[in-house]
């Protein structure tokens, strides 16, 4: 049985919100550049050798937390052991509200306007996700 209609919802609209970060990650991991500056708050940076590296392996992991939001709520996984989506759940929480102190303090307008808040809101639907019942 999966989870109430609202958390339902909750988890389709983080899962989608993750899988389009992933997305934008693995354009940058294979050498697109349209956002990259801003993403890292700097003026001009080349998506290039470490930088592409790390941005794969952010893709990686935001496509395993959209999978996991979902598996969390019963959608998918159910005989994958209950732990891995509960506690990855709540990693993923403090992950995203992480995420938010350095955007916060962040030295353009585009990491305190935009993305801050933007991991504000993705921290609290997946706090709400993880604070659930179990489906």
């Amino acid at each position: 049985m999966v989870a109430n209609t609202t958390i339902i919802h909750t988890a389709y609209t983080l899962s989608l919100a993750l899988a389009i970060l992933s997305v934008l990650h693995l354009y940058w991991a294979f050498g697109g550049t349209w956002g990259f500056a801003a993403a890292l708050g700097r003026e001009q940076i080349e998506a290039t050798g470490i930088l592409r590296v790390a941005a794969g392996a952010v893709a990686i992991a935001l496509a395993v937390a959209a999978a996991g939001v979902l598996g969390r709520v019963g959608i998918w996984g159910r005989s994958l052991p209950w732990p891995l989506f509960s506690w990855g759940m709540w990693a993923l929480v403090s992950a995203l509200f992480l995420a938010t102190l350095p955007n916060l303090t962040g030295r353009t307008w585009l990491e305190r306007l935009l993305f801050a808040p933007i991991a504000l809101v993705l921290g609290v639907l997946a706090l709400t996700i993880a604070r659930s019942t179990r489906p």
